[in-house]
């Protein structure tokens, strides 16, 4: 029962680290080439 718990909770978190736009848009930010939109996004989020 554990296991079968275990294997659906690491499915549906590489499911959803893969699908959702927060996720893409942070690992884009993360990336070399988008560090450069670092600072305005986190100057966006904070108002």
């Amino acid at each position: 029962m554990f296991e079968f718990i275990l294997a659906a909770t690491a499915r549906s978190y590489c499911f959803l680290r893969r699908l959702m736009p927060t996720n893409i848009v942070t690992d884009a930010i993360n990336t070399r080439r988008g560090l450069k939109w670092g600072v305005p996004v986190m100057l966006l989020a904070v108002p």
